[in-house]
């Protein structure tokens, strides 16, 4: 009889921990020998990773390509192979001509370089040297320096000539020529401040037997100040922006300003907020008319935390709730509106909300969105033009073949990185929305009908006679034909496939964009807010800190100074609440209410007496 063989015993978790508490134990003692002390850390080190990936894997939700990412790192759109496939649209090699076979998305080898939309190898690259047709970019920018002229909030100081050193003057150097006038220079000095600043007037008094008391005056150039209430515009427009714009809790701010010395509670800032916000949801509610009645509107939602909660269908509570973010714009116009609405309700449902201010008058409204099918319901209407991003769909292929070695992935790119070359093309030379479109029409139709032509081969039943067809078209090589349907490939053609007039309404409406990088830009405040602020305590809460952002995010976007414009409605209150058309960030300043001011800033050093600022003057009753 043969002996039966021994079976190794298989190595569980806890004999790995046990392992590498000897190895803990082993490198706590005094060793005079390096090597070993460097061996022992290795070790260790290699099974805290293992431990790691272990815990990974034991998720549910972990996949084999996230597990590469981890791994291996997410590889940058920007590197030598992806070179210009973002957003900017500019040259690059869409294969990797050294890289050998590519294969297909059913397994196949191919070509590493596919054919582009016009049948030559994509953008002239040729295979013998992957740097050819590259433009080396010459680098913009300011080093990242300012200068004075940036600086646009500071408070200016004015620095006079003495009286013998004015132009004209005879110099006191030589004794000799005239001065003449030379442009004056200015130095920028940075200092720091608590978000709120205080100012403590103390008025020196005096009285009579009979009654009479007197009290001194305010300094002249702090009479306004004075004369006015404890929390001012510029105190309440501060404590506005650290909490929507910075997303720094009231209890957060409350506590630096008690560290500063100058209290300010966070109850005290909620109740002082919400005493003067009529005029900002006044501001807030003509935005959104006028946002309805724009040509053009892209929006996406971001999730957030309601700690109030709903009920759900199933009869679960839910804190879940959306943070949507609405850009909207005119063709060819100046103003961009962007509304954000906080509350229970996708980006679909507070969609129609704004409509609903739309007039009936208007032409149809372009709306962009991401494609998520919980929008489709909402854009499928006569009045709008519904249209999506055409980023999120090469994205996916971007996700799948990084490196452009699939035979398709490097095809559908290559060809998006041609419509974005043209679109680049489109903004230096300032076309208008339909100049645009005709470009578009006339050099962009053929990269799009390739894209189309590629993905309906990829989700072609093999059995087809438009097979051979597609691949005809495509120049393709014979072997390349349908992936599998249960493959991520197919997925991804088929949902290009299913949106296709939406991701295409550029070539034919003119004002459609191409993508919504744009909207994407705006959700990041919200997810700043969310990250700092955690959640909302009420709906009412959320909708309010939207009507908030909505203002704050549209006077930044028309190039206004939003702290200046906040404190110019709260100045104004009835004015505002009775015509907000009239106090809108890009016509505010021409209203005859506006003042330019100059920032209000006390430097200790400025004052006698360690900061105390005296001043004296005819006593007052």
């Amino acid at each position: 009889m043969s002996k039966n063989k021994q079976k190794t015993p298989e190595t569980t978790p806890e004999d790995i921990s046990s392992a590498r508490n000897i190895l803990v134990s082993l490198l706590a003692k005094d060793s005079t020998n390096e090597q070993t002390n460097r061996a022992l850390k290795l070790a260790l080190s290699i099974i805290d990773s293992y431990l790691h990936l272990m815990n990974i894997l034991a998720g549910k939700t972990t996949t084999i390509k996230k597990l590469k990412r981890l791994i291996f790192g997410n590889r940058s759109e920007k590197s030598k192979n992806d070179e210009g496939n973002s957003g900017g649209g500019g040259q690059g090699n869409p294969g990797n001509p050294s890289s050998g076979p590519a294969v297909s998305g059913d397994g196949s080898a191919g070509p590493s370089n596919p054919p582009s939309s016009n049948g030559n190898q994509a953008q002239g690259v040729s295979p013998n040297n992957p740097d050819d047709g590259k433009k080396k970019k010459k680098r913009t920018g300011g080093n990242g320096r300012n200068g004075h002229d940036n600086y646009t909030g500071a408070t200016v100081i004015k620095c006079p000539l003495c009286e013998t050193e004015t132009p004209g003057a005879i110099c006191p150097s030589c004794g000799e020529h005239k001065l003449y006038a030379l442009p004056s220079i200015s130095s920028i000095k940075l200092i720091g401040a608590a978000p709120v600043l205080a100012v403590k007037f103390e008025k020196e008094r005096s009285g009579c037997v009979c009654g009479a008391i007197f009290s001194g005056k305010a300094p002249a150039e702090y009479e306004d100040l004075f004369a006015g209430k404890k929390y001012t515009p510029s105190a309440l427009s501060s404590m506005i922006h650290q909490k929507y714009d910075l997303g720094v809790p009231f209890g957060a701010l409350g506590n630096y300003q008690a560290k500063l010395g100058i209290p300010l509670p966070a109850s005290t800032q909620a109740n002082k907020i919400n005493d003067c916000f009529a005029p900002v949801v006044a501001i807030s509610d003509e935005l959104v008319r006028l946002g309805a009645n724009m040509d053009c509107i892209g929006f996406d939602d971001t999730p957030i935390k309601i700690l109030e909660g709903r009920i759900t269908k199933e009869g679960e509570k839910t804190l879940r709730g959306h943070g949507s973010v609405f850009v909207c714009k005119n063709i060819d116009g100046d103003q961009t509106i962007i509304l954000f609405f906080l509350d229970f309700g996708h980006a679909g449902k507070s969609l129609l909300k704004i409509l609903q201010k739309r007039q009936v008058e208007r032409s149809p409204v372009i709306c962009i969105c991401d494609g998520l099918p919980s929008y489709e319901s909402y854009v499928e209407n006569e009045n709008i033009i519904g249209c999506n991003c055409n980023v999120h769909s090469r994205r996916q292929f971007i996700d799948h073949d990084p490196e452009e070695k699939d035979l398709y992935c490097a095809l559908i790119i290559a060809q998006y990185r041609v419509v974005y070359k043209n679109e680049k093309y489109c903004v230096e030379q300032g076309m208008t929305a339909s100049q645009r479109q005709e470009y578009h029409a006339a050099n962009s139709n053929e990269a799009m009908d390739t894209i189309e032509a590629t993905c309906r081969l990829i989700t072609e039943n093999p059995d087809s006679p438009n097979v051979n067809q597609l691949r005809e078209k495509l120049k393709l090589p014979e072997y390349a034909g349908p992936s599998a349907p249960n493959s991520d490939l197919y997925g991804y053609a088929n949902y290009i496939l299913l949106r296709w007039k939406n991701l295409t309404n550029f070539l034919s409406v003119p004002g459609v964009p191409l993508d919504t990088n744009y909207v994407e830009r705006m959700v990041k405040a919200v997810i700043d807010v969310r990250k700092k602020s955690f959640f909302f305590k009420t709906v009412k809460s959320a909708q309010e800190a939207g009507k908030v952002m909505s203002v704050i995010e549209t006077a930044t976007m028309n190039g206004a100074n939003s702290d200046d414009y906040i404190k110019f409605i709260l100045e104004h209150p009835q004015e505002v609440i009775h015509s907000p058309g009239l106090f809108l960030p890009w016509n505010y300043q021409a209203h005859p209410l506006y003042k330019v001011r100059q920032p209000f800033a006390i430097l200790p050093g400025m004052m006698p007496h360690g900061g105390h600022h005296s001043s004296r003057g005819p006593a007052t009753q």
